[in-house]
């Protein structure tokens, strides 16, 4: 491991069952995949974390790139720009970074969608920022790497800037969404092309990073186990804790693993899986996980905790995966008290962000249940509930 500070089985694959319920029209499909291909990726995005060397993935700031920061989030001030004006096209006259830094980002965009799929920029000043500048920095930011690029909701409210901190909600009610709470976060894949995460402050204790090459764990779980590697292509039923689309059912199904144009594609959260086993029965349409099943995902767990690669985010470290090939968790954090720099508690910036160039990956017809469209070209992703019109709130209750 690398570390930086800073289903049942089926006769068929045509076999189909379909799960019954009442909530909705929207009906989840269980099927069972093909299986698994003896192949081996060698795809830039397939890694282990003993060959993710800084120089792979850092991204310093220089003191040049920092003074063009200061001046594009000065000059976004001083224009009352709100961060929803602020989009691929008019940072270039709201949000100007200047050609250095904004041919940075543009790199780093490329390295996200058809490199390793990870990055982690580092000295954006945010000692010295006030959480709305830092936030006009993490925005203008993501925009600026061009080729093709949207924020999307992220949550039931239409928050387009999550704020990633423990609100007192509780890890043990399967309805919570884990991120609200100081638990430990299990491997998950967000419901968005990129995720970007600026630390604003770190916690006393805990609250250290992982992300993984999912391609590279689903590769070492075939090598291990052939059948648990089937298992995974099989779909698994998510909760949808509550945020449920116009017409959707309360709960949806998706394999954690699907091959599409030669890229192993994943979508995974144990937390969302077993909430749904939790409030849910069999009545209602969501299956009890088997043996075989519960199996493959213990092992695909495990697999991405040899794999990973360990961070702990520093203030004014941006952190940006690309979901469909990498997985990321948290461990569990204790928050301290006021700190010199005036924040109270580890709190971290959260992007959603769709990729809607020529360039972006293929996604298999199942993410429709939690992407709401596949298409590329599409701004896709995100949770877009009834009534919810998407906004970026500047605090955590916004």
């Amino acid at each position: 491991m690398a570390q930086h500070s800073m289903a049942r089985p089926c006769s068929s694959s045509r076999w189909i069952r379909r799960c019954t319920h009442t909530h909705a029209r929207s009906t989840p499909v269980v099927r069972c995949r093909a299986a698994a291909k003896q192949v081996e990726n060698t795809h830039p995005w397939s890694w282990r974390g003993s060959e993710m060397h800084a120089e792979r993935y850092v991204h310093e700031l220089t003191p040049e790139d920092v003074r063009a920061l200061d001046g594009a989030v000065r000059h976004a001030r001083m224009a009352d720009a709100k961060l929803v004006d602020i989009d691929e096209t008019s940072c270039v006259s709201l949000f100007p970074l200047g050609d250095e830094l904004s041919m940075k980002m543009t790199r780093i965009r490329e390295d996200l969608v058809n490199g390793t799929g990870i990055a982690l920029v580092r000295n954006i000043p945010v000692d010295r920022y006030s959480d709305a500048d830092a936030a006009l920095a993490a925005w203008g930011l993501a925009m600026s790497m061009g080729g093709g690029i949207s924020a999307v909701p992220q949550n039931s409210k239409g928050h387009l800037l999550g704020h990633v901190r423990d609100l007192g909600t509780d890890p043990n009610d399967p309805a919570t969404r884990i991120y609200t709470t100081s638990a430990a976060q299990p491997w998950h894949t967000d419901s968005a092309d990129i995720v970007g995460l600026l630390c604003l402050q770190q916690a006393v204790e805990g609250g250290h990073s992982g992300v993984v090459s999912s391609t590279a764990v689903f590769d070492e779980v075939r090598r291990r186990d052939e059948d648990a590697a089937n298992a995974l292509l099989e779909f698994y039923l998510w909760d949808r804790k509550g945020e449920v689309p116009d017409g959707m059912a309360p709960f949806f199904g998706v394999p954690v693993f699907t091959e599409i144009n030669g890229r192993m594609v994943s979508m995974h959260d144990r937390s969302f899986i077993d909430a749904a086993q939790r409030r849910f029965t069999t009545e209602d349409g969501v299956p009890r996980l088997t043996d075989r099943q519960i199996a493959a995902l213990d092992l695909a767990d495990a697999v991405a905790d040899e794999l990973q690669v360990k961070m702990t985010l520093a203030p004014g470290d941006l952190q940006l995966i690309h979901s469909h090939c990498t997985w990321h968790m948290r461990t569990e954090y204790v928050d301290g008290e006021r700190r010199t720099s005036g924040r109270r508690r580890r709190h971290l910036l959260r992007l959603w962000l769709a990729t809607t160039g020529d360039d972006a990956w293929s996604l298999p017809d199942a993410f429709v249940e939690r992407y709401g469209d596949v298409d590329v070209g599409k701004v896709r992703g995100g949770i877009r509930c009834p009534g919810a019109t998407p906004y970026a709130p500047l605090t955590p209750h916004g």
